[in-house]
């Protein structure tokens, strides 16, 4: 600790670094870009960045993976830093002629910037040799430096030396506010700019990158999962700016938001669920111990057609607003179902014999779940046979209907097998036969 208590300028914060991980220096990087990156966005107003071009969004790619760079440092992660990186790195240049006058602020953002995002950038595993740590630790030594030149020493460095001293007692700097202390008064009015700027802007995305600042701000936690998925955006769509990847996250944040309605209804009706005989419970015991090798791939399939069937309904053009209606009702349904079907993969042990407190939320979530299945529009088979399948129209459903037969029999539940035939109207009997075959078939592959 007395190390850390001495940080308080370029020199002494690579010495302090070099003997910590390559994580531990981008997180370092990282949060000194967050810190003044107010100051870059509420600049984009000037001359320089009219004539150049550049965007917010130019840096909010570089400082998404960057602090992705700690939390989920894979090799998907770290190509797309790189992209990040590059895309920043070539646009600062091209804009040096129209900054040179009127923007220093921008030129102390972007340097401190790209530093951190450069520490990210390593493709392969030579980034964690002994040189490569060198480099990592006198990267962002000058990231918080430049940083430090930009605002001033003082603050800067006491907030530096506040993450310090997290990472050396095992702690998240994440779960810290950026500032030790007050926000200062130049970065906040700035924040509010910049906060005003991208409401004004409107739509659901500019508001997730508004939570997305304030978290990390605050030092509230993140959603780093959903986080992870936005920063594998491919780089080309990136690359388009916020008419072409910011559909492509309002998809992603409306998708969220369907699972965590989802989690919240599926607890709810669980919640209110009468409890199953135990000569049940005990049925779903051993069918769990016996056909727990062949649930995950009976899972992947259900999972897959669920999404197929979330995307379709997404991508459609609704014609009126009932048809829209009608859709959101569906996802809706369908997000309940991929919320049960993870909670089941959950409860299904990884190895051994299933216990009882297992087999008994695998019961219940599987009530619950063929309930909700009912929920879906009921679907004429003859529509699917006569050509539907290549437009995708009830081919999803009938697919998940399928597999869901098959679920309630590994799960020794033949009785809610049979109920997934009440989903379908079929012309002549295919129906019938396509759920009896899945059923029979089910049976069969649950014999010892």
């Amino acid at each position: 600790m007395g190390k850390v208590a001495g940080i308080k300028d370029k020199e002494t914060l690579e010495a302090w670094l070099l003997d910590r991980s390559h994580e531990d220096a981008v997180c370092i990087a990282h949060r000194a870009s967050m810190r003044l990156a107010p100051l870059f966005w509420s600049g984009l107003g000037q001359t320089w960045a009219r004539k150049s071009g550049v965007t917010a969004l130019m840096s909010l790619w570089p400082l998404l993976t960057s602090g992705l760079a700690r939390k989920s440092l894979t090799p998907e992660v770290k190509l797309a830093a790189a992209y990040a990186d590059a895309t920043f790195a070539a646009h600062a240049a091209a804009d040096a002629a129209h900054a040179a006058a009127d923007a220093p602020a921008y030129f102390t953002v972007a340097a401190t910037a790209a530093a951190a995002f450069i520490a990210t950038s390593f493709t392969n595993a030579t980034a964690y040799a002994a040189a490569d740590a060198a480099t990592a630790a006198a990267t962002a030594a000058d990231a918080a430096a430049t940083a430090a030149d930009a605002y001033g020493t003082t603050t800067l460095w006491a907030s530096v030396r506040m993450d310090c001293a997290a990472l050396e007692a095992g702690g998240d700097p994440f779960t810290l506010p950026l500032w030790d202390g007050p926000v200062p008064e130049r970065i906040a009015v700035a924040w509010a700019r910049t906060r005003q700027e991208w409401a004004n802007a409107g739509g659901p995305v500019w508001a997730f990158w508004t939570q997305f600042y304030e978290n990390a701000l605050a030092g509230r936690p993140q959603d780093w999962p959903l986080l992870r998925d936005i920063a594998l955006i491919p780089a080309e769509d990136w690359q388009g700016g916020p008419e072409r990847v910011h559909p492509i996250i309002e998809g992603m944040l409306k998708r969220r938001a369907d699972q965590e309605i989802g989690k919240g209804e599926v607890a709810q009706d669980l919640a209110g669920l009468p409890a199953a005989p135990r000569p049940t419970i005990q049925q779903v015991q051993a069918a769990l111990s016996l056909n727990r090798v062949a649930l995950p791939p009976t899972f992947d399939a259900i999972e897959g057609f669920i999404a197929l069937e979330i995307a379709r309904l997404q991508s459609r053009n609704h014609q009126t607003d009932d048809e829209a209606a009608e859709a959101r009702r569906m996802i809706r349904t369908l997000s309940f179902l991929a919320e049960a079907v993870l909670q089941m993969r959950a409860a299904v042990p990884a190895e051994g014999l299933a216990k009882e407190s297992q087999a008994r939320d695998v019961e219940g979530l599987a009530r619950v779940y063929m309930k909700k299945l009912g929920d879906l529009p009921r679907i004429k088979a003859d529509e699917v046979v006569e050509g539907m399948w290549s437009a995708g129209k009830g081919a999803c459903q009938v697919g998940l209907i399928g597999c869901s037969a098959t679920l309630m029999v590994a799960f020794g539940l033949p009785a809610l097998a049979s109920v997934a035939a009440a989903t379908l109207v079929f012309a002549p009997k295919l129906g019938s036969d396509a759920i009896k075959g899945a059923v029979e078939l089910a049976k069969s592959q649950a014999k010892p």
